[in-house]
């Protein structure tokens, strides 16, 4: 156990005084989660917004409603690259991932190979476009790929809450949008998932989907009471050494289980999320700072390539909720992880490998060769842009890289 300064990979900051709102919230009931449900339906300008558990439960149920509209469609075409609570979600929903590779330029789908194309797809469902680490996605494009498919596009906003692409906010271009308020995401409510979606007849199947959910406890309140309390303790980089040390924990490890809970959102995590506008906006501005710091500071290093590349534009810079960042080779991508995790840097690897290699899980395509995702999962680490990042830690992360780059 090494106890020393540890930065967290990705960290959205909750206060003492907002757990406090939580408790308060436990015996407020309902009105507290409509009072939040209709601010997140106003900022988003959307028609439908409903709330769930988790981000991974907001995808299931959007897929559980489209299966109720087209039964005869089973298949969810997802990248080959992604945080596997998407082929979770998927199999929880009783449907069947269908992979496409990535670029690893991009992190979006490599659409010069594109399994889909213009014309009728009868297995085809729906098609997840995950915005990775806040990146945006082409959903557009995406949407000029499938042209009369018939297949709905559902963006996984779950790492991008509140950016914007162009004048819009990312989760309002597909068909159906989802968000995630776990830890390490752009806002947190110690959990918690949201969807969002314009269409009138998705909408009315989500609701009678939701009717069938178990309704909160005050066990339930009371467990993420607990959880968001040490969470405002223990993601300070003073303390974040202890729960890093604690391998029951799983901190920072990417799990497929599609046996997780499905549940309404709670009181306590409405009101653990007043004010949510503005710190979500505050974040934001701190990550978007940090983003553009690191792409100035990591030009000088030939073999890191930080994704985007630096477009000058503070504007047009994503407030990210970690910064990708693709390494020359694998053993300089190790030697690095091996030294941010000696120093508590908060250098941290992406997803494990390409989803068609997680044990137990069964592809429509299993056996192919994904090789951008491949790629992305050898050699692509994350840097830590939140406001725990201080000056001197940027410090000691440079220092870092050049020592790394001389090995």
């Amino acid at each position: 156990m090494r106890i020393q300064r540890t930065l967290p990979p990705a960290a959205a900051p909750i206060a003492a005084d907002d757990i406090c709102k939580g408790f308060h919230a436990l015996f407020s009931g309902n009105a507290e989660v409509e009072n939040f449900r209709a601010e997140v339906q106003n900022y988003f300008q959307t028609k439908h917004c409903f709330l769930l558990s988790s981000g991974k439960a907001a995808l299931t149920v959007i897929l559980r409603a489209l299966k109720r509209i087209c039964p005869e469609r089973d298949e969810v075409l997802i990248p080959s690259f992604t945080c596997y609570s998407v082929p979770s979600a998927v199999v929880r929903a009783g449907l069947k991932v269908r992979l496409a590779d990535v670029s690893p330029e991009t992190l979006d789908y490599d659409f010069s190979g594109f399994p889909v194309h213009s014309g009728h797809d009868e297995r085809l469902l729906a098609v997840v476009c995950p915005h990775l680490f806040g990146l945006p996605a082409d959903i557009m494009r995406m949407r000029r790929t499938l042209n009369d498919s018939g297949a709905v596009v559902i963006e996984d906003a779950a790492q991008a809450m509140g950016t914007k692409h162009g004048d819009r906010l990312l989760g309002t271009f597909g068909d159906a949008g989802f968000f995630s308020l776990g830890r390490g995401k752009a806002f947190t409510a110690v959990e918690g998932g949201i969807i969002i979606t314009g269409s009138k007849r998705l909408a009315a199947e989500i609701e009678n989907c939701m009717q069938a959910l178990n309704p909160n406890t005050a066990g339930d309140g009371f467990r993420l009471a607990a959880y968001a309390l040490a969470l405002s303790i223990l993601t300070w980089p003073a303390f974040f050494w202890l729960p890093k040390a604690m391998p029951g924990l799983k901190l920072g490890e990417t799990l497929y289980n599609p046996d997780f809970p499905i549940k309404r959102f709670s009181s306590f995590q409405a009101g653990l999320a007043r004010g949510w506008q503005n710190r979500l906006a505050a974040f934001q501005a701190v990550r978007k700072k940090n983003v553009l710091a690191w792409q100035k500071d990591l030009a000088r290093f030939s073999w890191l390539t930080p994704i985007p590349e630096r477009n000058n534009s503070a504007a047009e810079t994503p407030p990210l909720i970690r910064l990708p960042v693709m390494v020359q080779s694998t053993d300089l991508r190790d030697a690095l992880l091996k030294a941010s995790d000696a120093h508590g840097l908060g250098i941290m690897p992406s997803y494990p490998g390409a989803v068609n290699g997680i044990a137990g899980l069964q592809c429509v395509n299993g056996p192919d060769n994904f090789t951008g995702a491949d790629k992305c999962a050898a050699r692509l680490v994350t840097f830590p842009v939140h406001g725990f990042v201080t000056r001197r830690d940027r410090q000691k992360i440079l220092a870092c890289l050049e020592e790394t780059g001389k090995s």
